[in-house]
C-alpha cells in the first residue's frame, strides 16, 4: 500500500498487464489514456477500479488528506504447450477420456 500525500501526483505510466487498483480511504483523481480516449476518474474512498491492459495512467491527490492506493496487477495467461508430436496428443485424449495407462 502507498499514500499519494495530498497535491502529489503519481507520474503517467503504463503496464503491460491488467492494473486493479484498491483506494481505501482519501480521494484522487485517475486520469487514464486508451485508444484515443482520455478519461478522468474521481473515485472517493473507498473505491475499487479496474484499468485495461496497455492504458496509460496517473493518480493525482486532490483532497485535504492523503490517499491510500493498493495496487494489484493481473497475470499474464500461462502459456499452455502445444503438442505436434502424436504420441503425447494421443496419451493426453486417453487420460482425458479416462483411460488407465
Amino acid at each position: 500500500m502507498q499514500a499519494v500525500l495530498v497535491g502529489n501526483t503519481l507520474p503517467m505510466r503504463c503496464h503491460k498487464v491488467e492494473g486493479m487498483f484498491f483506494i481505501p480511504d482519501g480521494r484522487c483523481t485517475v486520469r487514464y489514456h486508451h485508444a484515443a480516449d482520455m478519461n478522468p476518474l474521481a473515485p472517493g474512498g473507498p473505491d475499487f477500479l479496474k484499468l485495461p491492459v496497455g492504458a496509460q495512467r496517473e493518480l493525482h491527490n486532490m483532497g485535504d488528506m492523503d490517499c491510500k492506493v493498493q495496487t494489484l496487477f493481473s497475470p499474464s495467461p500461462p502459456h499452455r504447450p502445444r503438442f505436434s508430436d502424436p504420441e503425447p496428443l494421443a496419451l493426453q485424449a486417453a487420460v482425458s477420456q479416462g483411460a488407465t495407462l
